[in-house]
């Protein structure tokens, strides 16, 4: 925190008017901070939107394209082949090159003519040669297939082959590009002839002829293809949005649709009606008029695989379904949101803690303050009335005063116990010192707690303050000894009997009990001084074991610096034990010294 506010916090109306102003500046930038996350949720479901649709459409395009280098292999512009030999190479040529060498399966020729049914030959795939076989009955309609419109998807659901066509004519046979055909519209397919198709040339001019003689039907092998082609794509397109998290299936199907191929879990019902994104890779029924996304579902391809032409694909339609793990982009935009605004409204409860945090400071360090002013001028207070008494006799015994021996004795006693009051002050100074840094070290031994009681009586200063009390003692006969330090635990015990005599007497005398007793449970002996004098006011209960206090209805007149309770905990604490305190009923203060039994 900057000084500047440091220096206000010390100023008591200064930290109150920072406080308001910082309490009134916290809603404000909750409010702004609900409004921003907001936005910033809006922006990434559109970013995760456009994301997902950029991945699909991918997947997409690089499947299509890798059927479309297949197919590209097998296309026949010159006429259809008098024997094998020419598709044999075509085959071998693409398997060096091919990524999927086991993709197909088959290669068959069909041989169409105007007038008749189609011939179909099977291609030995080792010797070259064709044999005549019976149709396919999927191939039947032929001719339909290279015509614009929807195809009729009554394909076996195992069945996944390429129907490449096999044509002549047209200025450019021989290119090693479909693309050079110019752009290409359903009109430009119309049939001219029952044996011939139109296209259109670049740029939009007059068209051209092309006479489809048969086609190259390739069997694909559709394990390969959702166990290697399809996992390649996956993992290629998807994998930057590990992030995200997407599952990512395809649906086989028209009517009834069903999951052959899932990234990850199963897909039910409801998932598939609701993804996120998705796109036909081929076979997409025809959109409704005028529209051309709708449900998040992107159109495919219809009957042409793009990129190679004319070529169709012969099996039920595939759609790529992809739906976010944490089960839709929504829902996942929105625990997004709600981790953001928990991690912003953390950080203001954390700024208004720390706020709370340095005003409690500020206001502990000018208690502490004041307690150590006044602990300074008690302790100057106390200095110096032993002082002027030392002075004083030492003044009237040099003037020669006093001259008989009894009335020197009396001076000289006056002068010790007032040394000795001296003595035991700058004691309790030092002694809070060293608790405070840490320095103090104690020396456990067993120590017989008889023994402790008699020496902190007989330390009690000055001696005239015992004739003023009533003190009775109850001790166990059989205390067993304690693990403690023996000086520091008669300095505890001097400091509660110094308490109970100064503010235990009642009429200008004190009564005072000391009891032991041994709690077996527990496997200590507690050590209890109890006065019967007015007892410590409630509010001053919380603080008794504080530094530099004193009570609220403690006289100035009475002498003391605050430091006699506060040195008991510490000096009990840094021995395994503790010091409690409870009111006396019949009215007092019970002062108990937990002390751990030796082993």
């Amino acid at each position: 925190m900057p000084p500047n506010i440091i220096r206000l916090m010390s100023r008591p109306k200064s930290s109150v008017m920072l406080v308001g102003l910082l309490l009134i500046l916290l809603p404000a930038l909750a409010i702004v901070q609900y409004r921003w996350i907001g936005e910033v949720s809006a922006a990434e479901r559109d970013r995760l939107e456009s994301s997902v649709r950029s991945a699909s459409d991918g997947f997409a395009s690089d499947f299509a394209a890798e059927l479309s280098r297949t197919a590209m292999s097998f296309q026949v512009r010159e006429g259809f082949p008098e024997n094998g030999g020419a598709v044999l190479q075509r085959y071998q040529s693409w398997l060096e090159n091919a990524s999927y060498p086991r993709l197909i399966r088959s290669i068959g020729l069909i041989r169409t003519s105007p007038d008749a049914t189609p011939d179909f030959y099977k291609l030995d795939m080792r010797s070259g040669s064709l044999e005549s076989a019976p149709p396919p009955p999927e191939v039947a309609n032929l001719r339909d297939r290279f015509r614009p419109g929807p195809l009729n998807f009554s394909v076996p659901a195992e069945t996944m082959a390429l129907l490449v066509p096999i044509f002549r004519g047209g200025p450019a046979f021989g290119r090693p590009q479909a693309e050079e055909f110019g752009p290409r519209s359903p009109e430009d397919f119309r049939p001219r002839r029952p044996d011939e198709l139109r296209s259109r040339g670049p740029g939009g001019g007059p068209g051209f002829a092309v006479r489809m003689e048969g086609a190259t039907l390739l069997e694909l092998d559709r394990e390969i293809v959702l166990k290697e082609i399809v996992p390649s794509l996956v993992e290629r397109q998807f994998s930057s949005n590990n992030e995200t998290g997407y599952r990512v299936a395809i649906a086989a199907g028209a009517n009834h649709p069903q999951i052959v191929y899932s990234s990850q879990g199963e897909w039910t019902a409801d998932d598939m009606a609701t993804p996120d994104a998705s796109v036909f890779l081929f076979g997409a029924p025809p959109p409704p008029p005028g529209e051309a996304r709708r449900g998040g579902r992107t159109r495919g391809p219809g009957p042409f695989l793009r990129g190679a032409f004319q070529t169709t694909v012969l099996s039920q339609p595939w759609e790529v379904l992809v739906k976010h793990r944490a089960g839709s982009l929504e829902r996942a935009v929105e625990q997004l949101r709600r981790r953001n605004l928990a991690i912003s409204f953390g950080v203001l409860l954390v700024l208004a803690a720390g706020l709370i945090t340095v005003v409690i400071s500020s206001q502990r360090a000018r208690t502490l303050g004041r307690l150590q002013m006044e602990f300074a001028a008690g302790v100057s207070h106390e200095l110096r009335t032993p002082l002027a008494v030392i002075r004083s006799a030492a003044y009237n015994l040099r003037r020669g005063i006093v001259q008989d021996k009894e009335g020197v004795e009396q001076y000289a006693t006056i002068v010790q116990d007032e040394a000795r009051r001296l003595s035991d002050m700058v004691d309790q100074v030092l002694l809070y010192s060293e608790t405070q840094s840490g320095r103090k070290k104690y020396n456990l031994a067993t120590v017989d707690v008889n023994e402790v009681i008699d020496r902190a009586i007989a330390n009690l200063t000055p001696a005239t303050d015992i004739d003023q009390c009533d003190l009775t003692t109850h001790i166990d006969p059989d205390l067993p000894p304690v693990l403690a330090d023996a000086s520091a635990l008669v300095q505890c015990v001097q400091n509660l009997l110094g308490n109970a005599l100064k503010y235990g007497k009642t009429s200008g005398k004190a009564q005072i009990e000391i009891a032991t007793e041994v709690d077996r449970s527990s496997k200590q002996v507690r050590l209890s001084i109890t006065d019967h004098g007015p007892g410590i006011d409630a509010a001053d209960e919380r603080h008794l074991f504080d530094a530099f206090y004193r009570g609220v209805r403690v006289g100035s007149n009475i002498p003391g610096n605050g430091l006699g309770l506060h040195l008991v905990k510490r000096i009990m604490q840094a021995q395994n034990g503790r010091v409690s305190y409870a009111p006396v009923s019949e009215g007092g203060s019970r002062f108990t010294l937990h002390i751990p039994v030796a082993q």
